[in-house]
């Protein structure tokens, strides 16, 4: 018999489900930036791999987190609309060809910034103190790849 959930559980769960959601979107986003930046340029490669892996791990720190049971999912529309007022960026396309230094790392810097943005404000809502404290770790932790996408010489 599953235990019964408080409405903070309910409320926590479904905002953790989101941000795994928003992560492995992430990801899919920057593997997809990845691949069409410009192969010849390896310094560009090794940094948006770096960032790749990066959020790939947060992924983990994501699902250790959500833990309770009962959890119902969120409508996939409820949290397509969601994630798309949240990321403004992700149904963007690139564009044909290969992209250059300055354009992958304005996206990649979008990327970070509206993920920071997205996990502080999930962060702020939470009275369950373990998702508060992961939710607010993943937006520090997005902040602080934003700081060094701005101040990086490749």
């Amino acid at each position: 018999m599953k235990p019964t959930l408080t409405p903070d559980e309910r409320f926590a769960g479904l905002c953790m489900n989101l941000a795994m959601e928003a992560a492995k979107q992430l990801v899919g986003r920057l593997q997809k930036l990845l691949r069409q930046s410009d192969p010849g340029d390896a310094a560009l490669q090794n940094l948006l791999d770096g960032l790749t892996r990066e959020h790939q791990a947060d992924l983990g720190l994501l699902d250790g987190c959500r833990s309770l049971d009962g959890i119902p999912s969120a409508e996939p529309s409820g949290v397509t609309t969601a994630l798309s007022k949240a990321f403004p960026s992700f149904p963007g396309r690139f564009g044909e060809g290969w992209l250059d230094r300055d354009v992958a790392l304005y996206f990649a810097e979008s990327l970070e910034e509206e993920a920071s943005r997205f996990y502080r404000t999930l962060a702020e809502c939470m009275s369950d103190t373990n998702a508060r404290l992961t939710l607010d770790e993943q937006s520090w932790r997005a902040g602080g790849r934003l700081a060094k996408l701005r101040t990086v010489l490749l």
